[in-house]
Formats: structure tokens, sequence, C-alpha cells
């Protein structure tokens, strides 16, 4: 992502996924839990990446632009992994879906 984007964009994504997805978490629980972590920014990071594949911005090593296809199995594997027990299914969504509007919109 970083090579692609820019460090700077790629921590400002971090960062504002990170934090949108601790608040979603912290929102979601009625109890107080602990969670800890940067799953949430990583999400952030792969629904950026994402928006990208789909707005035709990413080019794979063989030189033809990625397709939505190509991301579909890690998506539907991390999709299941986030049901495990003691994961935070909220945190991971928030920061896959505001990863994928700051890629919509800034990129």
């Amino acid at each position: 992502m970083e090579s692609l984007t820019g460090a700077t964009y790629t921590f400002f994504v971090y960062m504002i996924t990170g934090t949108m997805a601790s608040l979603t978490s912290v929102l979601y629980h009625p109890d107080p839990v602990i969670g800890i972590g940067a799953s949430g920014a990583i999400f952030g990071l792969f629904g950026a990446f994402t928006a990208l594949v789909l707005k035709k911005k990413v080019m794979g090593a063989d030189g033809r632009l990625l397709s939505f296809k190509s991301l579909l199995p890690p998506l539907i594997i991390n999709f299941f992994i986030s049901h495990m027990p003691e994961i935070d299914l909220s945190a991971h969504l928030s920061g896959f879906v505001v990863g994928a509007l700051i890629g919509f919109i800034f990129k």
C-alpha cells in the first residue's frame, strides 16, 4: 500500500481507520471490553486498497490491472476469521468501511 500511495497517505489511512475501529468497538459493546491490536487499522488499509482496485488504479506484478475477483479470497477468509470468539467483528468491519470510503474519496 505504501509503495502505491506513499507514506503520508498510508499513515493517514492507518491512523484514521484504527481510531474509528476503536471508537466503533467502544460504542458497539454494551459492557466495557479491552481491545488490543491493530487489526481495525489493518482492515482499514485493506479497505482503501480494495477501493483503489475498484477504481482501476492498481497494477499487478504481471502489468495488468487487478480485479475485485482477485481480492475475494482474502476478503472471505478474513470475514470468517472475524467471527471467531474474542475477535472484534465491529472493529474489523468499521475499519474496512472507513478505509474504503477514504480510498474512494481521496485517491
